[in-house]
């Protein structure tokens, strides 16, 4: 076999595309296995992140029902706890309203007692007066017969005329003297008693008020019961009660279809357990202070019967 010669350079060439040729495959096989390796690293970390992501899910689900379970028995042990409070109000203000009751019959029967006394007095003075004057007239008329018989009757009956008539004044006075100290005297109790009444009833709504969030809702469904017609509605409601109001929303819309639309927003100068309800057509005012209010009116009427 004949020899092949090859120049240096030509070796070299050689060389170098030889070792091209069979290195650049190699290259890129370890280029793919690497990327093969990164992809199933992903692809592993991709289904650890999935079963996190599931497990994750889970444990939403889980705690939803948890809170939905606790929500439903805090509920049940408010409404149970407001029915409580809310009988043990009516029964303290059942006795707050007996106790007025009472107070103001005694009150009315120690009035007629002294009415009684001072017009037993009274009467006791004017027959008195009465006698005094009657003997004056006596000795008056005994005194003008002796200077003479026509002189004398006309001097007596006017005079006796006049007497009578400062008795008669006098006994008016007397009377309209008791009954003007009668109608203070009532007057005065049945103030007394409503401030009285006010103020006990106010103490019990606070706490009740301070106690129980739920009186809010209470407030607001009473308010909305009185609409009558479709609107949209904007609660305005103190900041405290914000959010039990606002978790509602939903309940409200559906309980009520006359609802439209529907807006929760704070307002200061509205007190803790009262609210505003604005319609299309005007307001309904449901704050605590101005229950109390008509409450008391209520009792102003009520003591001026007596």
């Amino acid at each position: 076999m004949p020899k092949v010669l090859y120049k240096s350079k030509e070796v070299v060439n050689a060389v170098k595309l030889e070792f091209v040729e069979i290195t650049n495959p190699i290259f890129k096989s370890l280029e793919m296995k690497k990327k093969e390796n990164e992809i199933s690293d992903i692809d592993s970390r991709s289904i650890k992140l999935r079963k996190e992501l599931e497990d994750l899910m889970n444990q939403k689900i889980k705690l939803q029902d948890e809170i939905e379970h606790e929500h439903e028995l805090a509920k049940k042990e408010i409404d149970v706890e407001c029915s409580k409070i809310l009988e043990e109000a009516n029964e303290q203000a059942n006795k707050i309203v007996s106790l007025a009751n009472e107070r103001a019959e005694a009150l009315q029967r120690e009035a007629e007692d002294k009415k009684g006394a001072i017009e037993r007095e009274s009467n006791f003075e004017i027959e008195k007066i009465v006698k005094e004057h009657e003997e004056k007239l006596k000795r008056a008329l005994e005194t003008e017969t002796a200077k003479g018989r026509n002189e004398g009757y006309d001097a007596g009956f006017e005079k006796g005329r006049e007497d009578s008539d400062k008795v008669l004044g006098k006994l008016n006075s007397i009377i309209s003297s008791l009954v003007t100290k009668r109608k203070e005297i009532l007057e005065s109790s049945g103030e007394h008693i409503m401030n009285l009444v006010m103020q006990i009833a106010v103490k019990v709504v606070k706490k009740i008020v301070d106690s129980q969030r739920g009186v809010v809702i209470e407030n607001v469904n009473e308010a909305l019961k009185k609409i009558k017609s479709k609107t949209n509605i904007i609660i305005r409601v103190n900041l405290d009660d914000m959010d039990i109001v606002s978790h509602q929303k939903h309940e409200f819309i559906s309980k009520f279809d006359l609802i439209e639309n529907l807006e929760v927003i704070e307002d200061v100068n509205i007190g803790k357990g009262g609210c505003i309800i604005e319609t299309d057509f005007g307001e309904i005012d449901a704050r605590i202070s101005s229950q109390l209010d008509r409450i008391e009116e209520k009792f102003k009427n009520f003591s001026s019967i007596f």
